[in-house]
């Protein structure tokens, strides 16, 4: 099968089979996720439930290029769905008062140039080459963190400024999605920890351990800013006072290096390394290593401490 038609196949196999339960409608969208990717989401709509958990469908036409069999993955597919489909509970009235959703809402940052499309219909904030962008949790708990994008629809309904927004938005991010910045070095040995002594991971963490161990202290040291969520940690650069209280700490300036939208590479400045060496890792490592979805910038920054600024380095 092509992707066209397992796209239906896989449709039409869990509508007969969630059928069997009761009543439902099984469509797939077509959804424009961060950077302009486009995926394509499985959604299944009961009578007795207003949202669904979106299944999206690509990775496993991969799985099933793969050799992997057609009955196997239609039922990992329901597997999911069975999983998740009591998660979300959200009342009609939910997005008509802003009062009853305002402890949920929360901003992430993405790129703005590569999502130009997404913004038009949204309201947002344009910091350097990057975008602030509005959600609303819609459902939290230890399996799932569901979030709906906020459109320019939602604020004129709800009557509020972009400021009140961006101002609610910017106290519930930093309480729920709390900081925490660690050292490369101890990450990389957790994570020696919690793999097999002969497993392929083992072997690149082993090389990445010993690498980062003969790097000099005097020289380079970096640092992971995230948030203990570990999901879309790059915004913390906005949060208040996280690099200012970092560099006074060191008593550096720091380069910024935007790993993905879920976190940074903070590079404490010296005369070792440069900016233009910097942009050529991330540069390298976007291109190679990390999801075009998941990807922020190829630029790199630099928080000065004395004048408590963000910039492009």
């Amino acid at each position: 099968m092509n992707y066209s038609e397992f796209i239906e196949a896989v449709r039409c196999e869990v509508m007969e089979i969630l059928s069997r339960e009761g009543k439902v409608s099984v469509k797939v969208q077509r959804i424009t996720k961060n950077n302009g990717v486009e995926l394509d989401g499985l959604m299944v709509l009961r009578p007795d439930s207003n949202v669904s958990p979106t299944i999206y469908l690509n990775d496993f036409y991969n799985q099933y290029q793969n050799g992997r069999k057609f009955g196997i993955v239609v039922n990992d597919i329901i597997e999911i769905y069975n999983k998740n489909k009591d998660s979300l509970k959200v009342s009609e009235d939910f997005f008509v008062d802003f009062n009853l959703i305002k402890d949920r809402i929360i901003y992430k940052t993405i790129n703005y140039e590569q999502n130009l499309r997404l913004l038009k219909d949204v309201p947002h904030i344009k910091i350097m080459d990057l975008a602030i962008a509005f959600y609303c949790i819609v459902e939290a708990n230890e399996e799932i963190r569901a979030t709906t994008l906020i459109h320019n629809c939602h604020i004129e309904k709800w009557n509020i400024s972009k400021d009140e927004l961006y101002k609610t938005a910017f106290y519930n991010t930093q309480r729920l999605y709390e900081p925490e910045i660690r050292d490369m070095y101890e990450i990389i040995m957790e994570m020696m920890n919690s793999v097999s002594d002969n497993s392929d991971d083992s072997n690149d963490i082993d090389r990445l351990a010993n690498e980062y161990r003969e790097v000099p202290e005097s020289e380079i040291k970096m640092y992971v800013l995230t948030n203990k969520k570990k999901t879309n940690g790059a915004s913390c650069i906005f949060y208040e006072d996280v690099l200012s209280r970092f560099s006074k700490k060191i008593d550096r300036d720091l380069f910024v290096l935007p790993s993905s939208i879920h976190e940074v590479i903070i590079v404490p400045k010296t005369d070792f390394i440069t900016k233009d060496e910097l942009k050529t890792m991330v540069c390298e490592v976007n291109a190679s290593e990390v999801d075009e979805c998941d990807r922020l910038s190829d630029n790199v920054y630099i928080f000065e401490k004395n004048g408590n600024t963000l910039s492009i380095a």
